[in-house]
């Protein structure tokens, strides 16, 4: 291929053909989730995407895949009642995934990276892939992950955490600052540590069981949309942030590529996976 963009919008037929051709059995595409869900009153409502999207890019130079368009719809319901957000329901999501998956699959990419970039996505993603598994062809394999997940503990730390802010936090400010900063509006950048009452446990361990099961619990327990101090806030940091999602990023891929070919297929009903 020509040193041109391996991201698919801005690619021709013929160019991801040429892809198809040369890679063979070693072609790879990622397709990021994300959602359209407000960042408090500083942030854009794409910061999920727009991640996600920059640790694609990164992450497809080093591993030689293309990128398809993203999924920029999510299950956002602990979103809801505040501006701009578009919520789907998780059998739209999961439906879409699928649809995307079967589609890359059949034009014949052999590894299909489904790299989440919004929190609540993870569990819908992976059924989805679960179910679809066995309808794609020999020798295709999809898996999906989160951007964070392979993060070192000091580093997960540092970008979610009780400490840190849970959502656009100081870490996902950055991010996008380092990303685009006409896209952040620091004046308005908030200070923002929801009060729940005492706790027998954690606040961490009651996040999913309120969070995610209460439409618009985020707009009750933050005033501004946001989870943490976003103030001091830098494009220095967002890059250093991008570096550790994106080495996480490709060291998980790498992982699963290894695991994929250390056990090998096995029989479902009668057929080789």
């Amino acid at each position: 291929m020509k040193n041109r963009s391996v991201f698919f919008p801005e690619m021709n037929r013929s160019e991801i053909e040429e892809y198809l051709r040369s890679a063979a059995d070693n072609s790879k595409v990622i397709l990021p989730v994300g959602s359209t869900e407000q960042h408090g009153p500083h942030l854009p409502v794409s910061t999920d995407a727009l991640i996600g999207m920059e640790v694609a890019r990164r992450a497809a130079k080093e591993i030689g895949a293309l990128i398809a368009p993203p999924i920029v719809f999510g299950l956002s319901d602990d979103h809801r009642s505040a501006g701009g957000v578009i919520s789907v329901k998780m059998s739209t999501l999961s439906t879409l995934v699928k649809d995307v998956v079967r589609s890359l699959a059949e034009q014949g990419f052999r590894e299909i990276i489904v790299l989440n970039g919004h929190y609540s996505n993870a569990w819908t993603i992976l059924h989805s892939l679960n179910e679809i598994q066995l309808e794609l062809p020999r020798g295709t394999v999809a898996f999906g992950m989160s951007y964070w997940d392979a993060l070192p503990p000091d580093q997960s730390q540092a970008f979610i955490s009780l400490d840190a802010g849970v959502h656009a936090n100081h870490a996902e400010t950055a991010a996008v600052l380092a990303i685009d900063s006409d896209l952040v509006d620091m004046k308005r950048a908030p200070i923002d540590w929801p009060e729940f009452p005492k706790l027998r446990t954690s606040v961490l361990t009651i996040l999913n069981s309120y969070c995610l099961t209460r439409p618009g619990s985020l707009a009750i327990a933050c005033k501004t949309g946001s989870w943490g101090d976003t103030t001091k806030a830098t494009a220095e940091d967002g890059r250093k942030y991008l570096d550790w999602f994106s080495k996480a990023t490709v060291n998980m891929i790498r992982d699963l590529e290894d695991t994929y070919r250390h056990f090998p297929g096995y029989q479902v009903k009668g057929r080789d996976i």
